[in-house]
């Protein structure tokens, strides 16, 4: 059992505890056991200020367990933070769900890119960048996140493009950020919670950025890769690229809002995006809905199938 243990502080050793990590991310209880598995990335941990003991009273297992303390507190109302309240609300209205906005954040993990702590008004330096991205290759790869979130348009992002370059990802330059894909992570960006945070705006950011469909669809005759998340499929060769069920959980209309695919029109003319992928539903020959690419519909022969009745 650990010092001062907590459930959040259990979780999150549990996951990470093996990895050599500096600072582990908060895991919410409810972290992909409801809707989709969403990572929200920030950029650091500051040092508290010299009337709290300043940067040295802060290493070891107080380091460790930064993330997995502020969320929890803030979760509980043991002490709030007001960038914390901002990103829920966002995340509430995002995910258009009718629950407590702090209870909203029990859905997610949350990480800060930078693996170390930094003074308020300083920048990390390009040996903890570098070390930062190998930890988040870490994190992602135990997190399988189906979204991250990445508030910040100056220096989280500028990481998020040097770690695309790194791991082979090349981005438009020049040019409003495009979300990409890590495995089956969508990398999303939006502005950082500050003073100046608009709601509305980085709404619209996350809706624009995960509706578009930037990626080639590409799936196997037998139907055993999923062409959202390049996983396990379906194994339905009269569906080959069928979508696996957990890519549909991210599943958005046009306009980038999530969408239930038990309600959506059975039309190929209705498309909606998964994955980067433009997708349309159908009913299956034997029961119920399946999902695959447009592209993978009009190259298979099949029609779509309308809901009887």
């Amino acid at each position: 059992m650990l010092e001062d243990s907590t459930p959040d502080r259990e979780r999150a050793h549990n996951l990470y505890g093996s990895e050599e990590l500096s600072v582990l991310p908060y895991v919410g209880d409810l972290y992909g056991s409801v809707g989709p598995r969403i990572m929200l990335l920030l950029e650091s941990q500051y040092a508290p200020s010299e009337a709290d003991g300043g940067k040295a009273s802060v290493s070891g297992r107080r380091l460790a367990n930064w993330n997995v303390d502020l969320l929890s507190w803030h979760i509980s109302r043991k002490e709030s933070q007001k960038i914390l309240t901002k990103v829920s609300r966002l995340l509430k209205s995002y995910l258009q769900v009718d629950i407590d906005e702090r209870d909203v954040l029990r859905q997610t993990t949350f990480y800060n890119f930078i693996q170390f702590m930094i003074e308020r008004g300083t920048q990390a330096n390009d040996e903890q960048i570098t070390a930062s991205m190998f930890a988040f290759t870490k994190v992602l790869r135990i997190a399988d996140p189906d979204i991250v979130i990445s508030f910040g348009q100056g220096r989280v992002r500028s990481y998020l493009e040097r770690y695309a370059n790194l791991i082979g990802i090349t981005l438009p330059q020049n040019c409003e950020f495009m979300p990409f894909r890590i495995g089956r992570a969508t990398i999303l960006n939006t502005s950082h919670p500050a003073a100046q945070f608009s709601y509305s705006s980085a709404l619209n950011d996350l809706r624009t950025q995960i509706a578009s469909t930037n990626t080639e669809a590409q799936w196997l005759p037998d139907g055993s890769v999923c062409p959202g998340c390049g996983r396990e499929g379906r194994h339905v060769p009269r569906y080959p690229a069928a979508i696996c069920r957990r890519c549909e959980t991210v599943a958005v209309d046009k306009e980038g809002a999530f969408l239930d695919i038990q309600s959506a029109p059975l039309d190929r003319n209705f498309s909606f995006t998964v994955a980067g992928l433009a997708c349309a539903a159908s009913e299956a020959k034997f029961g119920g809905i399946v999902v695959q690419p447009v592209s993978a519909w009009v190259a298979t022969g099949y029609q779509v199938e309308s809901r009887s009745g």
